[in-house]
């Protein structure tokens, strides 16, 4: 449970791969943008992959019709930006403001309304912070979440960007 140095691209792989029948079963396309492909957090083990893996899913639920995800990496001096976005169903205003609160959930009676409070749970303790922003307006919908990470002091801003759009078996794109 002490906070190593973890990878995040490393992360982001082993949470795709988890998902990865569900993205193709439910026809979502992944994009990458690793602006800062070595970023790399000082983090509980675990703590980054359920944070991600939390928001990945919630994004699979919201695009049951099929939909793009896109996950972005990048990074300056003091800090990294990991963005997820979804293009599904978006998340109604009146409910955007208690999102993060136990037993809240836009799923009925299939969601629990635990992940993102776990999430905010872990956030806070790593003095990490969250930002949303939705639309759940017909053919303009989605969800956007950007968490902030400070980075180590020994990282610099990084100049090489990569990006995946290399297609993987069924419709996930990395």
């Amino acid at each position: 449970s002490q906070p190593t140095a973890t990878r995040i691209s490393t992360v982001i792989d082993s949470v795709l791969r988890l998902f990865g029948q569900r993205l193709v079963a439910a026809g979502i396309q992944v994009e990458r943008e690793e602006r800062a492909p070595s970023a790399t957090v000082l983090s509980a083990p675990g703590e980054l992959r359920q944070v991600i893996a939390n928001l990945v899913g919630n994004a699979i639920d919201a695009m049951r019709a099929g939909g793009r995800l896109r996950i972005r990496v990048s990074q300056n001096r003091q800090r990294i930006r990991l963005t997820i976005a979804d293009t599904g169903m978006g998340i109604p205003r009146d409910m955007l403001s208690s999102i993060f609160e136990p037993f809240v959930t836009t799923k009925g009676e299939t969601g629990t309304g635990l992940g993102l409070w776990v999430t905010t749970e872990i956030l806070k303790r790593n003095r990490w912070r969250i930002g949303v922003r939705s639309c759940s307006n017909p053919g303009r919908s989605g969800t956007i979440f950007s968490i902030v990470i400070p980075a180590l002091p020994e990282q610099g801003r990084g100049n090489e960007v990569r990006t995946s759009n290399q297609r993987i078996p069924g419709n996930l794109v990395r």
